[in-house]
């Protein structure tokens, strides 16, 4: 396991909108690299992952979103979260 998914171990992530990468094999890496992929924010919830293009800080695009937001959930891209489980 690359050095960098060490970060995310244990972590609990949502996912939402259309990704780059299939979403089956985002969930593969995710488990793979210790990471429990949930289905939908919660209290619990670390992060949440949105589609490369979306402003984590600008509008809010989905439910998932506005959740996140209100439960105080660190929200990053797809692009981000790849760097830290690869």
């Amino acid at each position: 396991m690359p050095i960098a998914a060490y970060r995310l171990r244990g972590a609990r992530v949502v996912f939402t909108g259309l990704m780059a990468i299939p979403r089956k094999d985002l969930i593969a890496m995710s488990e793979a690299a210790g990471v429990t992929v949930q289905k939908s924010v919660t209290l619990i919830t670390d992060y949440l992952v949105l589609k490369d293009g979306v402003d984590p800080r600008g509008p809010i695009s989905s439910s998932k979103h506005r959740k996140a937001r209100q439960y105080g959930v660190t929200i990053i891209t797809e692009n981000d979260f790849m760097e830290k489980v690869s």
